[in-house]
């Protein structure tokens, strides 16, 4: 935009300071507010993704409140039991200490 006066009593540049402002304070919030939306709905449809699986059918892991995703996180609903072979024929590692954890990353109360 030139510099030059527009018809109104603000150059170019102070209208663009303007905008920038206007942008900064009223639309970032705004944004903000947008990506938390986000982020809970990707939270509810991976956990109603994972609520229609089957016992063998892989499970997507589940971002926390604040969009982070844990270290570890069961592949199955079958490997949560902790004490089958799994249907290839390994073992199974998933157990009590790891649900702690995976509770605790999700800010649950347990006793």
């Amino acid at each position: 935009l030139p510099t030059k006066k527009m018809s109104g009593s603000l150059s170019a540049d102070e209208l663009r300071t303007m905008m920038k402002e206007v942008i900064k304070t009223e639309l970032t919030p705004i944004i903000s507010r947008l990506d938390e939306i986000e982020l809970r709905f990707q939270i509810m449809s991976t956990q109603q993704q994972n609520s229609l699986a089957g016992r063998d059918d892989h499970l997507v892991a589940v971002p926390n409140e604040q969009g982070e995703f844990p270290e570890e996180f069961p592949t199955t609903i079958r490997s949560l039991s902790g004490i089958e072979v799994l249907p290839d024929g390994q073992q199974n590692n998933w157990n009590n200490m790891k649900t702690i954890r995976l509770l605790e990353f999700y800010g649950e109360e347990f006793e």
